[in-house]
């Protein structure tokens, strides 16, 4: 009875978890302050008052985001971001080895490791019904840069020569892997009293 208790316990924690939702009559993000979602994709104010150089930050981690508000205050240089992360740079090649013997050209590096896909940009849905702009604001939802291409390891130095063989050229360096491609960036949807 008791294990019964806990998974039901446990199941429901998650459901309110996955449903859980920021709830506030006014939110004022002061000057350069910032406000992450954490936790939630859905954020429900009243008010919310965006003052100079101020930001809201997604939750990236989820593909949708949700924004309700009767009223938005907008100051300058604020913004709306839910930038998708950074792909994740490749690895350099090794570097070739220097051969045994005398009169040997060196080997070529191995190639560099592909830099991995960045992250799509959040869609954004925000409701609201009066609009007071005071200055400006950036909605930001980009994909993220793809990973630079790792670069190719170095080629193997050439061995000296004898009286009898000239010294070995060195060898090639390994080729640079391409870069990974962009995330794909966000869409925005604005619904208010004038329609979407």
């Amino acid at each position: 009875m008791l294990r019964f208790v806990f998974i039901l316990f446990f199941v429901f924690s998650v459901l309110v978890e996955g449903t859980a939702q920021i709830r506030l009559t006014t939110l004022t993000v002061g000057p350069n302050e910032v406000f992450e979602l954490q936790n939630t994709d859905v954020m429900v104010v009243d008010t919310l008052i965006l003052h100079d150089s101020s930001r809201i930050v997604l939750n990236t981690l989820k593909t949708d985001n949700f924004i309700h508000l009767k009223k938005l205050i907008v100051g300058r240089g604020s913004a709306i971001v839910g930038k998708g992360a950074p792909g994740i740079p490749g690895t350099v090649g090794l570097s070739a080895s220097t051969p045994g013997g005398p009169c040997r050209d060196g080997t070529t590096g191995q190639r560099g490791t592909m830099g991995t896909t960045g992250t799509n940009g959040v869609n954004l849905f925000l409701y609201l019904d009066e609009l007071l702009v005071k200055g400006n604001l950036v909605i930001d939802l980009a994909g993220g840069d793809g990973g630079d291409g790792g670069k190719g390891g170095n080629g193997g130095d050439g061995n000296t020569g004898t009286r009898l063989c000239q010294g070995g050229n060195g060898g090639d360096g390994g080729a640079g892997a391409a870069g990974g491609r962009g995330g794909q960036g966000g869409n925005l949807t604005i619904t208010s009293t004038y329609g979407t």
